[in-house]
């Protein structure tokens, strides 16, 4: 039978937690940032199987590249339309999603 893996779960709510903490309470907003930045995939490749590490590197690597680059559309939706946040959000998942989608389907 398959074990929840409680201790990742336990792990992502406090990283979510410190998000929101900082983000109320530290003056700059950009330690909220850096600590919704923590690279929770390269501590990740510690779970990843010897013999899978190179395909899981590389992969995450891409999947990295897909996030900068939607990143810097969510900044432009933000900084050139007066759309709400949640729009531009939406829209930065939606372009997400399909270049993850391309990415997987086409590469």
């Amino acid at each position: 039978m398959y074990k929840f893996p409680i201790k990742e779960f336990l792990i992502g709510g406090v990283l979510f937690s410190a998000i929101k903490y900082s983000t109320d309470n530290i003056q700059d907003i950009r330690v909220s940032s850096m600590i919704a930045a923590f690279p929770v995939g390269l501590l990740s490749s510690l779970l990843i199987n010897n013999k899978k590490i190179k395909g899981y590197s590389k992969s995450y690597m891409v999947s990295i590249s897909i996030l900068f680059l939607t990143s810097i559309a969510f900044y432009l939706l933000h900084y050139y339309t007066g759309l709400n946040r949640y729009i531009n959000l939406l829209l930065a998942i939606l372009i997400w999603s399909i270049i993850n989608y391309l990415n997987i389907e086409f590469l």
